[in-house]
């Protein structure tokens, strides 16, 4: 069969900027309309996660650099202090749409984020179209389609921003090399390098590396036809040269987060050295359940904030892969009639990106897992479906052009494969639809018999309570698909005009719309996060001090007292330091009832609620104090806590790490009178405690980067200040630097000699400061490639101009 001829519908014409304009306010209109409840109110939309991290990482960024014009580098609030950058504390240099935050709440910030992304995915994927020469309906469908697919803005519920900037960015890095390789090569890579590190710092490392792949794929699969065309090596140097180039350069722009994120998470986050093993690997793959919801989006149902009808094998799903039925039927055609080297490739990407879903249910996981790198550091890998969406809306846009110009013109035998491949999902839907209407227990039986033999009875009563839906997401399905083949099939019979095509790109944006308005909610911040009497409590105390929080996610929010600027011992992040992650007991924290653990941290307040492990008498037993009582709550001060810096005299040496824990741990050690050390501090100790009566300590300042103690000793000692330790922080004793050393497993400890000396500790990282060089090295060579590439399209022009005339 001839290859598809796009002709003037894949050509631009003198009306398209006409054309783009209306479509962009049509496609912008129907984001509003399905964001339109958080966009016409002064409400926050709902992301579990963020509301849970993000909205307290956001709003301590926004307020500091409203207050200081700079990035914050340490988190005093989480864990006994943790580094910003180096945690990932979310797109803290994802410019500029992370500047929307120093202009508005982070509540209304984040949401008009999410909503601008939608909106940029849509214009990139059409753009991306239109450079493989689609016509501007074809490319209008690839971009409702990429844009609306549930597997994009069903992220919203869990509210994985981060993943949504990636997926929103990721068709101008195609768009680029496609572009790169046919004109303006220097200008299209170096704007990819600048993609590249946009994308790189959403930050997502784990899509950014899908999005690396994708981008090497197509690359390569360029220069292999490159070679068949020219059969010429050195043709090959140029264009790979400057991919190699566009990716250092990416490299180098997302340095300023990512190298010194990436040092971090190597040496010191839990994930260095937390064996998680291939089960952890496997957690949150596709399974069967979320396959057949590619066609059926109701099939496996969803659970969390979005609904609770979720019955397939992961732990909860408050997300969906679904990318839509209409542009899936028709990439097969794309794949089953188009015979050309861009269908193959975007139909294996397809395949490939489904294939990786669905590794850990399939023996294919053994080969990514081992051979891939970095692999055994991730999991939710059924993530790269984005890629999935992507490779099916511009394979739609490829079959409906090839459906418009080669659609009235098949042989019989192609227009049997034609009709076959077209009507292939309506029948399977509809023959889906009679089962699971007719005899559902028996079409469900018969899932289970082949594809889930051991469903658990939670997920069997939910499956069965779902039973209906499914049923009705059948019948759904079967509709939408049968009036888009209906269409197509009236068209290639020459029954109707091409201008009903439209009907095509209509349907398949209302079947994704109806099932995303589940995954769009909205809250009222102003309740969530009101500030109640317990945070004016703690406000009011003038010493510095940390919390631990016991009462439950069902009573405050996850980080709601570090939102309002209450340090805790403890709260929700994920990547606190290694050492302080240990003492704590691991992921469970067990040891948090410790009280050496309590006192060595300057915990001195527990808040506790009727959802508390301990009850507040059997504190009073132990000797705390009970503070303060707010409807539900309770708060207790811990009167044995330890200030924030005081003096030892006295100390245990014990240079194994696995140890030490247990060691400071036990009743015999005693945080106030000693501390335990990995070497000895070179002082000898005093135990004539009489001698201690002169020390005094006092913190005279306290800033996110800089802290200055006052000291006063008649005998040597070591300052411990309760303060996580991390190599960042540098100690000045009388302005001279001295050893930060690890005291008591996780916290800073200066020697100190008999005398008075002013201890400065000053946040100095060389990871961050080389990440701003690297940086600002990428942003300089991307810029001048622009400008060179410019002029050297400039000249050219000059010279075409010139032999013109002549």
């Amino acid at each position: 069969m001839a290859k598809s001829k796009i002709t003037n519908t894949g050509n631009l014409t003198s009306n398209s900027m006409f054309f783009n304009i209306c479509l962009f306010a049509v496609l912008l209109i129907a984001v509003i309309i399905l964001f339109h409840s958080f966009v016409f109110s002064d409400k926050g939309l709902w992301g579990s996660d963020t509301i849970q991290a993000g909205m307290f990482f956001r709003g301590f960024y926004a307020d500091y650099y409203q207050q200081t014009g700079s990035v914050p580098v340490w988190n005093p609030y989480q864990f006994c202090g943790i580094p910003y950058i180096e945690c990932f504390h979310g797109d803290t240099f994802y410019f500029p749409f992370t500047a929307l935050k120093f202009y508005m709440s982070v509540f209304r910030a984040w949401g008009w984020n999410l909503f601008i992304h939608v909106f940029i995915a849509g214009i990139t994927m059409f753009f991306c179209a239109r450079v493989f020469r689609r016509s501007q309906m074809a490319s209008a469908l690839a971009a409702v389609s990429y844009m609306f697919a549930a597997c994009f803005i069903s992220q919203v519920a869990p509210g994985h921003d981060g993943k949504m900037f990636v997926t929103a960015l990721f068709p101008l890095t195609i768009m680029l090399i496609e572009l790169g390789f046919s004109k303006k090569p220097l200008i299209c890579f170096s704007c990819l390098g600048l993609t590249i590190g946009l994308i790189i710092l959403t930050p997502h490392p784990q899509m950014a590396y899908y999005s690396l792949w994708a981008c090497a794929f197509y690359t390569a699969y360029k220069l292999v036809f490159l070679y068949i065309d020219t059969k010429s090596i050195p043709r090959l140097i140029k264009p790979t040269s400057l991919f190699v180039g566009a990716v250092v350069i990416g490299l180098a722009i997302s340095a300023i987060h990512f190298y010194p994120g990436y040092q971090y998470v190597k040496k010191y986050s839990p994930r260095s050295d937390e064996k998680r093993g291939e089960e952890w690997a496997r957690s949150f793959s596709m399974h069967p359940e979320e396959t057949f919801s590619l066609i059926v989006p109701e099939f496996c149902g969803v659970s969390g904030e979005a609904g609770n009808s979720y019955w397939g094998r992961n732990g909860f799903k408050d997300n969906s892969e679904y990318t839509g039925v209409i542009p899936l039927m028709l990439a097969i055609v794309a794949v089953a009639l188009i015979r050309n080297r861009k269908t193959w490739f975007f139909g294996g990407l397809a395949i490939f990106a489904l294939i990786h879903a669905l590794a850990g249910n399939t023996w294919f996981f053994y080969l990514f897992y081992h051979l891939i790198p970095n692999m055994k550091s991730t999991r939710s890998w059924s993530m790269i479906m984005f890629l999935f969406s992507f490779s099916a809306a511009l394979l739609a846009a490829f079959a409906l052009d090839f459906i418009i110009e080669q659609g009235q013109k098949l042989k019989v035998k192609d227009r049997r494969l034609f009709v076959l491949t077209l009507f292939s999902i309506p029948t399977l839907t509809f023959l889906g639809g009679l089962m699971f209407s007719g005899a559902p227990e028996s079409a469900i039986n018969i899932y289970k018999s082949i594809f889930y033999n051991v469903i658990p009875s939670q997920n069997a009563i939910a499956l069965r309570s779902h039973l209906g839906t499914i049923a009705a997401g059948f019948w759904t399905t079967f509709l939408f698909t049968t009036i888009a083949a209906v269409f197509i099939w009236l068209y290639a019979q020459k029954k109707i005009k091409v201008v009903l095509l439209w009907v095509v790109v209509l349907v398949a944006f209302i079947d994704v719309y109806r099932f995303d308005r589940q995954f769009i909610k909205t809250y009222d911040p102003a309740t969530i996060f009101a500030k109640n009497p317990i945070v004016d409590f703690f406000k009011s105390k003038p010493d510095k001090f940390r919390v631990l929080d016991t009462t439950g996610q069902r009573f405050l929010p996850t980080n709601y007292l570090p939102y309002y600027g209450v340090e805790e011992m403890t709260s929700y992040h994920g990547s606190q330091p290694n050492w302080f992650h240990k003492l704590l007991g691991g992921t469970a924290m067990r040891n948090i009832f410790n009280f050496n653990l309590m006192n060595m941290t300057n915990t001195r307040y527990l808040l506790i609620s009727p959802a508390s492990a301990v009850k507040g008498n059997q504190l009073e037993r132990v000797g705390f104090i009970p503070a303060y009582q707010w409807q539900n709550f309770e708060i207790f001060e811990n009167p044995f806590a330890n200030n924030r810096a005081h003096l030892v005299h006295n100390w245990v040496v014990e240079p194994d790490t696995a140890r030490i824990d247990s060691l400071v741990l036990m009743r015999s050690f005693n945080p106030k009178s000693q501390v335990a050390l990995f070497e000895d501090p070179g002082i000898s100790p005093t135990l004539d405690t009489t001698s201690f009566s002169a020390d005094r300590v006092e913190i005279t300042e306290y800033k996110n980067d800089y802290i200055s103690v006052t000291v006063s000793s008649s005998v040597d000692g070591i300052l411990v200040l309760a303060d996580n330790w991390y190599p960042a922080w540098k100690a000045f004793v009388d302005g001279n630097e001295v050893e930060v050393m690890m005291a008591n497993a996780a916290f800073r400890g200066v020697v100190l000699s008999a005398g008075e000396h002013t201890v400065e500790f000053m946040y100095i990282s060389e990871a961050y400061a080389t990440g701003k060089m690297l940086t600002l090295f990428g942003l300089i060579t991307a810029l001048a490639g622009i400008a060179v590439g410019g002029v050297i399209t400039r000249n050219k022009n000059i010279i075409a101009e010139g032999q013109q005339d002549g």
